[in-house]
């Protein structure tokens, strides 16, 4: 069994969200479109940053991608910025959702650090308030990988 720890710092952003418009053409034709909303490009900027930090790890320990013949176990920790509001509040149990957050580091990493989303057979996911402290914000990404055959 292999690892790969990264930390990310940064402030964690969730998935962009897919979205759909429907109407009708000069023509006639009724029409759907699916996009992602991503307004300010901060979502995509993150999701770049995580991608980059796992690259840059894999290139330094000379790592490829990996194939659809491993098995991969995500541990993340989400340390999240602390709003004046939650001064008293222990956990961020609020907005961006903990699945979300992962799904944007997830997706970050398919073609990175393995070919498919798919082969990540376990995955937790933390999400804790910055140290009043440092303030550190970001991901820990906690990554396992084994050949998935006997």
């Amino acid at each position: 069994m292999n690892t790969l720890r990264v930390f990310v710092a940064g402030i964690p952003q969730p998935n962009p969200k897919l979205e759909t418009t429907s109407g009708t053409t000069k023509a006639g034709k009724r029409y759907t479109r699916v996009f992602q909303r991503d307004k300010d490009g901060k979502k995509r900027a993150w999701m770049n940053l995580v991608a980059n930090a796992i690259y840059c790890q894999m290139f330094r320990g000379k790592m490829e991608p990996l194939t659809r013949d491993y098995w991969v176990r995500m541990n993340l920790t989400f340390i999240l910025p602390r709003p004046a509001s939650a001064k008293k509040r222990l956990y961020p149990n609020v907005k961006p959702d903990r699945d979300n957050l992962a799904y944007a580091v997830e997706n970050a990493l398919k073609g990175v650090l393995y070919e498919d989303d798919a082969m990540v057979v376990e995955s937790r996911q933390v999400k804790r308030y910055a140290c009043p402290i440092n303030k550190a914000t970001g991901v820990l990404i906690d990554v396992e990988w084994g050949v998935n055959h006997e």
